[in-house]
């Protein structure tokens, strides 16, 4: 049975009914026509949900999974129900139900400004006020509950809390105070306009109110000590206590900043910065000037230094090459010339210092004798530097020297013993002599008695006095002892008989001659020659006779040795 109100729509049937025989997986069935969402499909008698097929061109009905053969699809398309702009100047009372499809509108308002309907699009239920004014809904108390209401989603109670609930369980709702939330807040902000209190708990501590002042957020309160816990009051991970003392990672800080606990674990403090920046740990004692950084710790990272500076300077670094640098910021301080360019550059391969008009290394060994410096190859000890009251001692296990500032000697040394090595060390050996050794004294050779002294030693060439025509004469001089040389050829004219020494005589002393075309006389037969005082006398001699003067003229040669003691 059908009905109309208002003008007959044509057509006049309110149903269609399409019938088909489907193929071997059609999906796609064209009917006679229909209006979307006013139509019933049916397979085989059994009628399909709305997701069990698409229809919303007017014409095609397409399966959601194909047929089978010989299966029977029907289609009822329905005619609509109009009611044709009708107006009510009165009440209007039903005393069954007002039915309105999907999507269909139960409007109010010259403007249709509230609407009520069921949107098939998400299939929702809507209420709309669109008008300037408000939605009123009005009740002494006002619940939302689930669709069979078996649950309170949210409630108003008259006179008494409004309350959101979670599975029907109320986890926010209004006080005569404010609000009371059961279980935890999430929230990606706050603003609070006023304080922010805490209740104290017997466990920890807490402050009693969290303000805003001038953009400065005060925790006030908590006269015990302030205490960030994660949940379930694990361990703490920030701590303020009673006297201002920070803690991170413990609630017991013993100084005015802690980080960790002491014996437990291992802790880290990171300063991060750009790969061009810095990052600094500095130390003040004034609010002004450079008292703000009077200490600091500086790392680089544009070259990869560890700066670190003392009364507002810079006092020494590390570089990239792990080279200690005091001073300077030149690793290569042993090349620097001239003055001002002073610095110490402790590298792995040396140790580097440059020091302008002072001392370069001072070393100072405290009450006892002993080592120094030790110097090791391949963990070995091979020499050291060390101190015996006021000697300096060098050496190596039993050989070594000690320089003696008080006798102003240097002496054989054995520096295991700490003793004078005497009579033991060689100076050179076979294959292995010093060069020259330039003394201004003497040498002791053999003994140390004054007879072992050797304190000169001279070589020579000398002239004898007088008009000789040869002269080539030579001399050594080793201590006391003179030993002379002489070529003598005589003078062109007359003759000389004696000449002088290089050095006095302090006895005489006399050796034989030789000579060529000197003639003797009286029956003398041999030359000699004889030093006295600073004078060697010519003389001739012979058997039975008493010498004689010895001169020696134009053409006489002669030639000798002699060895004399001096008191030179």
């Amino acid at each position: 049975m059908s009905g109309y109100i208002g003008n007959q729509p044509v057509p006049q049937a309110t149903q269609t009914r399409d019938s088909f025989t489907a193929t071997a997986n059609q999906t796609s069935f064209p009917t006679s026509g229909y209006t979307p969402e006013f139509l019933d499909v049916f397979l085989n008698g059994v009628k399909l949900a709305s997701t069990d097929y698409t229809a919303t061109n007017g014409s095609d009905v397409v399966l959601a999974a194909g047929a089978s053969v010989n299966d029977i699809l029907e289609v009822v398309a329905y005619g609509t129900f109009e009611v044709l702009n009708p107006t009510f100047d009165g009440n209007v009372t039903f005393t069954g139900n007002a039915s309105f499809g999907d999507n269909d509108k139960a409007i109010f308002g010259a403007g249709s400004d509230l609407q009520i309907y069921h949107n098939t699009t998400g299939f929702t239920g809507n209420i709309i006020e669109s008008a300037t004014g408000n939605l009123y809904i009005r009740s002494n108390s006002l619940y939302f509950q689930k669709a069979d209401g078996t649950e309170n989603n949210m409630f108003a109670i008259s006179d008494g809390a409004v309350s959101l609930a979670y599975d029907n369980a109320p986890k926010l709702a209004t006080t005569s105070t404010g609000i009371d939330v059961t279980g935890t807040v999430t929230s990606d902000g706050m603003t609070v306009d006023g304080n922010l209190v805490f209740p104290t708990d017997t466990a920890y501590a807490s402050a009693t109110s969290i303000r805003n002042n001038a953009n400065a957020l005060i925790f006030s309160g908590g006269t015990s000590g302030y205490y960030f816990n994660r949940h379930n009051n694990s361990a703490t991970d920030l701590s303020i206590d009673s006297s201002g003392r920070v803690g991170i990672g413990t609630d017991s800080p013993q100084r005015n900043l802690q980080v960790g606990e002491y014996g437990t674990g291992s802790s880290t403090i990171a300063i991060a910065s750009a790969t061009n920046g810095y990052g600094y740990l500095v130390f003040g004692d004034s609010v002004a000037g450079d008292g703000i950084y009077r200490g600091a710790i500086t790392y680089d990272h544009s070259d990869d230094s560890m700066l670190f500076n003392t009364s507002a300077s810079e006092a020494m670094r590390i570089d990239s090459s792990g080279n200690l640098l005091v001073g300077t910021t030149d690793s290569n301080v042993a090349n620097n010339s001239g003055s001002g360019n002073d610095g110490v550059s402790i590298q792995p391969d040396s140790v580097r210092i440059a020091r302008t008009d002072g001392d370069m290394l001072l070393l100072n060994r405290l009450n006892s004798d002993g080592d120094i410096a030790k110097f090791l190859k391949n963990g070995t000890t091979v020499g050291t530097i060390g101190a015996v009251n006021d000697k300096l001692v060098i050496g190596t296990s039993t050989n070594g020297l000690a320089l003696d500032q008080s006798s102003s000697v240097i002496m054989p040394w054995n520096p295991s013993g700490k003793v004078v090595r005497d009579n033991a060390v060689d100076l050179g050996y076979a294959t292995g002599r010093f060069k020259d050794a330039y003394l201004s004294g003497g040498i002791y050779l053999g003994g140390t008695a004054a007879a072992n002294k050797l304190d000169d030693y001279e070589s020579g060439s000398f002239t004898a006095n007088g008009n000789w025509t040869a002269n080539n004469n030579k001399y050594i001089k080793v201590g006391d002892l003179v030993t002379i040389s002489m070529d003598l050829t005589g003078p062109a004219s007359g003759s000389h008989s004696q000449f002088n020494l290089p050095f006095t005589a302090n006895r005489t002393t006399a050796v034989a001659i030789y000579t060529t075309f000197v003639g003797f006389s009286g029956g003398r037969t041999y030359a000699t020659a004889v030093v006295s005082g600073g004078v060697c006398y010519l003389r001739q001699n012979g058997s039975g006779v008493q010498f004689a003067t010895l001169n020696v003229g134009a053409g006489h040669v002669i030639h000798f040795s002699l060895s004399y003691y001096t008191t030179q």
